[in-house]
């Protein structure tokens, strides 16, 4: 047994068999690279035929430095990934780095290896590709800045390139370009974590879709720097784990594009709950209102798009009037962004 791992790869999956292989084998090349290295596949699905794809998938000579099992139960995400590591941990010792991968992310052994070794660079504690759509596009929740009032309401009205308008920068960091960039936020689909940053794992008290911005956050107030390559691609399909009926993709949306927004918010600025259910509530029906002139532009599904449209804004007014609290978040606050406004 390995006492300190140079490195854990971590894959939490959900219903994710369609893309286990693919990835599982691009584990097992850069696994092949050294024997300190080690992965840890963790289905949240039950999907036991998932589990089997991805060992299939490994090639034998790196098998034993790989686990794949079906968790006990729906973990959810940082209850999985900290179970994982634990996992890891008992198997082959302390990793140096914790570098999480969503299954809906193509990669190569080659980007695995050059991420590790940024994340341990003096003063990283977080180091990311650049994640593109499968068009080229930069991702945006690739590299971000802080949330403000202005950056949020231009995200739920569906503008993003509206906040500088707003007398704000845009919400995304521009990475194009070599070397590396500092940046607020990155994607928890794709990052190196390095132990000190890691510590006991991601915060479980939080709800999904705020367990990265957590972890950047931490890396901060500890005082080292979260960066995304511009060398280092990697492309983000997205949606492979997202739960299909109504109601389930409903509260996916509005905790990716309201709840988690709103606490972060909360945290880094002190602002109320009342304000911000008010921003949400406008930024609905303002979204409702700019639907049906917006919807002459389009091609194709023009009638789908629409609908789609009205049924977002009409969650979001929804939401914002519907009584009760958004939540607590009990993130660190000694040092806060300054940029708040």
């Amino acid at each position: 047994m390995n006492h300190t791992l140079s490195a854990l790869v971590v894959v939490i999956t959900y219903r994710s068999g369609d893309v286990a292989a693919d990835l599982a084998a691009t584990v097992s090349r850069w696994l092949a690279g050294g024997p300190d290295r080690a992965a840890v596949f963790l289905d949240n699905s039950d999907d036991h035929e998932c589990v089997a794809t991805a060992r299939a998938a490994v090639d034998p000579s790196v098998i034993d430095r790989f686990v794949a099992e079906v968790a006990p139960n729906n973990l959810g995400f940082s209850f999985g990934v900290n179970h994982a590591v634990e996992l890891g941990r008992r198997r082959w010792g302390e990793p140096r780095v914790v570098l999480l991968h969503n299954p809906d992310v193509a990669t190569s052994a080659q980007v695995l290896e050059r991420v590790v070794m940024l994340a341990v660079e003096p003063g990283i504690g977080i180091a990311a590709p650049t994640l593109r759509a499968p068009d080229g596009a930069v991702d945006r929740g690739s590299a971000r800045r802080v949330w403000n009032k202005r950056r949020l309401f231009a995200t739920l009205v569906g503008l993003p390139a509206l906040p500088p308008l707003l007398g704000t920068p845009r919400r995304s960091i521009p990475v194009e370009g070599p070397g590396v960039h500092d940046v607020a936020f990155t994607s928890g689909a794709y990052m190196a974590i390095r132990r000190e940053v890691f510590g006991t794992g991601l915060d479980t008290r939080l709800p999904m879709y705020l367990e990265d911005q957590e972890i950047c956050h931490r890396a901060h107030d500890l005082g080292y720097r979260v960066v995304v390559s511009g060398d280092l691609s990697a492309e983000h399909v997205g949606g492979v784990s997202r739960k299909s009926n109504t109601a389930q993709r409903r509260a996916l949306r509005l905790m990716e594009l309201v709840v988690a927004p709103c606490l972060s918010l909360m945290d880094t600025s002190g602002i109320g709950e009342r304000p911000l259910k008010m921003l949400v509530g406008a930024a609905g029906l303002t979204r409702g209102a700019l639907a049906l002139p917006a919807s002459l532009g389009q091609r194709g599904e023009r009638a789908a798009w629409l609908r789609d449209q009205l049924t977002l804004a009409a969650w979001f007014v929804s939401w914002a009037m519907t009584p009760g609290r958004i939540g607590d978040v009990e993130w660190n606050r000694a040092t806060r962004p300054a940029e708040a406004g």
